[in-house]
């Protein structure tokens, strides 16, 4: 199967960055403690994976499109098993 945003993901990034705000208020909503590991389900390219990583969690993200995951890795580097497909 062949992922929408395989073919439309070309220059995402240049109109979708993280709302610092919003990524503000999931960090206090998850209530989680950060020594937790996560997963972020349709993560496209982790704008919001990667600043709730910045704010102390572990996470790892998970997307259906390969362009949104090469994305999200060119961003943030690869730790680790961070991006799966």
């Amino acid at each position: 199967m062949t992922a929408i945003y395989d073919s439309i993901g070309a220059g995402y990034d240049r109109h979708r960055r993280a709302d610092p705000g919003i990524a503000a208020d999931l960090f206090e909503m998850l209530g989680a403690p950060g020594a937790g590991r996560y997963l972020d389900l349709a993560c496209s390219s982790g704008n919001y994976t990667i600043a709730l990583a910045k704010l102390g969690y572990s996470l790892s993200g998970l997307d259906i499109s390969q362009r949104m995951l090469t994305a999200a890795r060119a961003k943030f580097g690869t730790p680790a098993g961070f991006w799966v497909g």
